[in-house]
């Protein structure tokens, strides 16, 4: 095991910067920098990078080789940072999905263990024939190119922030990987038809309300063993989902609210704040971005019923309190817990695997379908119904909701309508 100290980035408030200090005895130093030294970053993953360079090598014990600035490479190494970084401290995403990212970046630099030529290339001399040659080389399938696509997005993001290259002439966007209609068979056709119905038919109420009674059925009850003694409090996931599908609200706004906002008398919530990641390293509750998104949504009777149950058995339910919390009782963060749960309601009820940011799309086609508003985009702005829904949504103007959303009208009136005048016309002696 190696003997040597670990870098890590430090936030020094005085310079509003991120320090990394490689004086320490225990560090491997630079070739030709026997003191080693302090670099100072604005950013944190470019902090973070700096790091890894340097505990690269403490491992081994051997002298740090930079990769050479602006090169695909180094961009590399800074995406791979702030992956980890995502994974670990912000904990936005889950460990499967960070080791996903990053290999599918790392396949564009490496074949199996050998470095490709693009490696060392300068990011802004890389062209999308460099990226073609690669995938024809690979013999990736159309939907593989396009996952490995964009991971390698996030590299030429990372160079781009560090102004080796312009946005401009980003070599991914060039590379066009579209199936053509006519390459598909019949059975695939049949396939997607089918993937089709199954997603129309898990927006079904009907279907949205198994699984959040499932849930509330399997989670939200205390676990007790043989002798009676509790093993596990109940919770509320279950809720949480309904709440999101009855009410839209985004992650960050329900994971932001407290009881104060809940009147359960007046049925209805008001939507103040939101969780978001801030600056700094922690979660941090604040204004949501867009002031539309302060708003006030409705309550059902069957949802208001809930809240009531739960905040009578919660363990926080003062007025400055959240009202939902995760599986230790601590404040909503992450959704990762929440959304293995929902999809573990979803094969239970034999429905398609959704994801959490979904309940909000189905609270929306329920508002289209009960408002029914009109499906002409000339005239958004006076159309009141249009407006009512972008109001609930939070949305920060109409013509968001109305891209969003207007394909859930199913104008089938309209259709027999048109029908009916082309027999008549048909008919005509």
């Amino acid at each position: 095991m190696s003997a040597h100290k670990q870098v890590t980035p430090k936030w020094r408030p005085s310079r509003k910067r991120w320090v990394v200090d490689t004086r320490s005895r225990g560090v491997v130093k630079h070739a030709g920098n026997a003191k080693g030294g302090v670099e100072f970053f604005e950013r944190k993953d470019a902090a973070l990078a700096a790091a890894a360079l340097v505990n690269a090598a403490q491992a081994t014990g051997g002298v740090i080789t930079d990769a050479e600035s602006g090169t695909l490479e180094a961009a590399f190494v800074i995406f791979k940072a702030r992956v980890e970084a995502r994974r670990d401290e912000k904990r936005s995403i889950c460990p499967r999905y960070a080791r996903t990212l990053i290999n599918d970046a790392r396949v564009w630099l490496y074949d199996g263990d050998e470095p490709r030529s693009i490696a060392k290339l300068k990011c802004k001399s890389i062209t999308s024939a460099d990226l073609i040659a690669i995938i024809d080389d690979a013999g990736w399938s159309v939907d593989n190119a396009r996952k490995k696509r964009a991971a390698l997005r996030g590299v030429f993001q990372a160079a781009e922030d560090q102004k080796w290259c312009l946005p401009a002439n980003r070599p991914t966007e060039s590379v066009h990987l579209e199936n053509s209609k006519y390459d598909k068979t019949e059975a695939e056709i049949e396939e997607d038809a089918a993937a089709e119905r199954q997603m129309i038919a898990a927006f079904e109420p009907a279907n949205i309300r198994s699984i959040y009674e499932h849930a509330i059925a399997t989670h939200d009850v205390p676990v007790v063993d043989k002798d009676g003694d509790v093993l596990r409090q109940a919770g509320c996931v279950g809720l949480t989902m309904m709440f999101a599908a009855l009410t839209g609200l985004r992650w960050g706004e329900q994971a932001a609210l407290k009881w104060k906002n809940v009147d359960l008398d007046k049925r209805r919530v008001n939507v103040m704040t939101s969780m978001r990641w801030a600056e700094g390293g922690s979660w941090a509750v604040n204004v949501p971005k867009r002031t539309a998104s302060v708003r006030t949504v409705p309550l059902t009777h069957d949802l208001v019923a809930a809240l009531k149950a739960w905040k009578l058995r919660s363990p926080s339910s003062a007025a400055e309190d959240r009202v939902f919390m995760g599986a230790e009782g601590e404040p909503l963060t992450d959704s990762s817990y929440h959304l293995r749960l929902l999809h573990r309601s979803c094969d239970a009820v034999d429905s398609i695997r959704i994801r959490w940011h979904w309940l909000r799309h189905f609270y929306a086609s329920v508002l289209v379908d009960a408002y029914r508003p009109s499906s002409d985009k000339n005239d958004l702005s006076n159309d009141r119904t249009w407006n009512k829904i972008s109001r609930l949504m939070g949305h920060a103007n109409v013509q968001i909701t109305f891209k969003h959303y207007v394909h859930y009208l199913d104008d089938c009136e309209a259709d027999e309508e048109l029908a009916d005048v082309l027999e008549a016309q048909m008919n005509r002696r």
